[in-house]
């Protein structure tokens, strides 16, 4: 008898854990219509929105993966690729911008999805090539710049930033972050990742993130 309650108090658990997470994917999916993939599976998320940036004065708006220099980065969602830069000429490095179209359509919602910091990149990739989540992008790299040496380790930056229809369809599904979003740059208005991209966190910045009134998947 005992053994048995053993088994159904388990596979209760685990019956709550997998509600859990699917309700955190499902309202992820439905705050724009699509899912996300994490982007460098098994690596671990070391600083998050809102963080002190580790080699220069500012605020960090996007997530770093931690991973092994050369570890391959897949695309996070479909898109259309509108940059490639494959030189280390600013802190950003190598790296690849994506543009995910066809949310919110009523809105023209747009989404733009930064990949910083490569080591390199697939060389066949092109601008205006379309490309589908979990398609190779390139390998992981780490932070390009005279003051960044040896103060971060291998890493891929991601980012998300959208427009207007898509900033106002995020406040609405999760409230705004603590000290609001960043000034409109030019590829939009950077938000928050962590409601969209399940990962290993470190506890650290789950912490951080949920006390600026950010969901964590």
């Amino acid at each position: 008898m005992v053994a048995w309650k053993k088994i159904l108090d388990i596979a209760g658990f685990g019956f709550g854990i997998w509600m859990v997470a699917r309700r955190y994917s499902s309202k992820a999916s439905g705050t724009f219509g699509i899912s996300f993939k994490n982007p460098v599976p098994g690596s671990t998320v070391t600083s998050g929105w809102g963080d002190s940036r580790a080699y220069r004065n500012g605020t960090h708006y996007g997530l770093d993966f931690g991973a092994a220099k050369g570890t391959p980065v897949y695309a996070a969602a479909d898109g259309v690729v509108t940059r490639i830069v494959k030189t280390n000429s600013t802190t950003a490095g190598k790296h690849v911008i994506v543009r995910t179209t066809g949310l919110l359509a009523s809105k023209n919602g747009m989404i733009n999805i930064r990949y910083l910091h490569l080591d390199s990149i697939v060389d066949d990739l092109t601008v205006g090539q379309v490309v589908k989540k979990g398609q190779l992008l390139g390998k992981v790299g780490a932070t390009y710049g005279p003051n960044s040496a040896g103060k971060t380790a291998p890493h891929l930056h991601f980012d998300m930033s959208g427009n207007q229809a898509v900033i106002d369809r995020y406040i609405e599904a999760f409230g705004l972050p603590e000290g609001g979003m960043p000034d409109a740059r030019s590829f939009g208005i950077q938000f928050p990742c962590e409601p969209f991209i399940a990962a290993n966190y470190k506890d650290t910045v789950r912490a951080r993130s949920s006390s600026r009134g950010i969901e964590v998947r």
